[in-house]
């Protein structure tokens, strides 16, 4: 008899601390849970890096068998959701700059991934890219066939969620915008280049807007990846996406990519070019709309256009 009583007591133990930890975040990660709501917002206002700062390691494990990456509990507690809004890796110096996901958010809303990777992929017609930084959080994703939920982010502007329904984790997303069979290309050279390579494997995409070295390492990712042109096509597609769909880094461009890409006169752009040898780097657009002969409503049309790095 005591040894049933005694069988008893500790299965009720072990029940209530099984419990417990299932209230508390459970046991299990992934699986088909669904989070009901998004994270919630950093109270805690974390303190940006200092630049050059060793960032220090972090274990997002934070229970046996929980994965080495953010995730969700089953009591919808968001792990790795606690940098802030001041975290350097999800700062963008133009966000929304392809306007905001309409597809629907969270628990109603499942989307299965029809095809891509980190650095582009879609659903429905919608396109994003995984930040850079959460990249190692997604490698064991099926980027054809899991579903996913997108989430607002609360502390990053610029930024959703994408968790995983079948892993349990989450990344930092950018929307890209939707798939656009009406899209409209400038007549150049390189168009029809552009649109016989690049349309071979996938929907032609021209956003986001990207600098000529940007452009020029997303046409080397397509050649790695086995589209069919020549080294001069691959480099007359990269001109023709920078020249029209580009952006410039005003502190690094030269003249003429500068004129290029914010179509302004060849004299404005070499002002902009001298203006920056003699007195330093631009901070921002107003500084750049301060130099002497430039069209400031002409830059200010372009902003978009405009990267200080």
């Amino acid at each position: 008899m005591r040894k049933i009583i005694c069988g008893l007591a500790l299965f009720s133990i072990f029940s209530i601390g099984a419990f417990a930890q299932d209230k508390e975040g459970g046991r299990h990660v992934g699986g088909g849970r669904i989070p009901s709501l998004g994270p919630a917002p950093d109270k805690a206002h974390t303190p940006a890096q200092a630049p050059g700062a060793a960032e220090p390691a972090k274990s997002f494990a934070d229970r046996p068998g929980h994965p080495e990456a953010p995730h969700v509990h089953s009591n919808d507690k968001w792990i790795g959701h606690d940098s802030g809004p001041n975290d350097p890796n999800y700062h963008l110096d133009q966000p929304w700059r392809n306007g905001h996901f309409t597809g629907g958010f969270g628990k109603g809303h499942l989307f299965p991934l029809d095809g891509g990777g980190p650095d582009r992929f879609w659903f429905n017609s919608f396109y994003f890219s995984v930040a850079p930084g959460d990249y190692g959080y997604c490698n064991d994703w099926f980027w054809n066939s899991d579903q996913i939920a997108i989430y607002e982010d609360p502390d990053h502007v610029g930024w959703y969620l994408a968790y995983n329904v079948r892993l349990g984790t989450y990344v930092h997303v950018m929307y890209q915008g939707l798939a656009n069979a009406q899209l409209t290309l400038p007549e150049a050279p390189a168009r029809k280049t552009f649109e016989t390579v690049c349309g071979a494997c996938h929907d032609l995409r021209t956003g986001p807007r990207r600098t000529k070295a940007a452009w020029v390492a997303v046409v080397d990712s397509m050649a790695g990846r086995g589209a069919r042109a020549t080294d001069q096509e691959f480099a007359a597609i990269a001109e023709y996406l920078t020249k029209y769909f580009g952006a410039v880094d005003v502190n690094q461009g030269a003249a003429k990519e500068i004129a290029d890409v914010l179509e302004i006169p060849a004299q404005d752009a070499d002002a902009i070019v001298r203006f920056r040898t003699d007195n330093g780097e631009f901070k921002d657009l107003d500084g750049l709309k301060k130099v002497p002969g430039v069209d400031a409503n002409a830059i200010e049309e372009r902003s978009t256009r405009i990267v200080f790095k």
